[in-house]
């Protein structure tokens, strides 16, 4: 995937087309291929992974185990927060984009991409509250 995103933004480059951040451009590209990738991706089941791939998941501790389980509540969680929210908080805590990137990728002005980055952040305690 990273292949493909820098074949597609040299690609752009060739056909004499100007990029004034690469690295937000990048991003959109790489954002665009995941989620295109996402729409036709089909889950796999271990057992065809055990037979075509030599899969064998291993047995974890139990510690390992209650983190994955928090793990997956978590993201359980934060898929109650609407797209607008959850894309931003994305972008600024797991990409560590500053809200001037954030803003060039998405369109929007810094001042509405830090208001989202608080409301996300607003939205994200209310669910914690409300799910314990």
């Amino acid at each position: 995937m990273v292949q493909e995103t820098f074949s597609r933004f040299w690609l752009y480059l060739s056909e004499g087309k100007e990029v004034e951040n690469s690295r937000a451009f990048l991003y959109r590209i790489a954002t665009n291929l995941i989620i295109d990738e996402s729409r036709k991706k089909r889950p796999i089941s271990l057992d065809y992974l055990r037979e075509e791939e030599g899969f064998d998941p291993k047995v974890d501790s139990h510690k390992a185990t209650e983190a994955i389980i928090d793990l997956k509540d978590a993201l359980k969680l934060f898929q109650e927060l609407p797209e607008k929210y959850r894309d931003i908080l994305v972008m600024r805590f797991v990409d560590e984009l500053s809200p001037k990137e954030i803003a060039e990728i998405t369109g929007l002005s810094e001042n509405a991409v830090s208001v989202r980055v608080n409301r996300g952040m607003k939205k994200v305690r209310e669910i914690i509250k409300a799910a314990k």
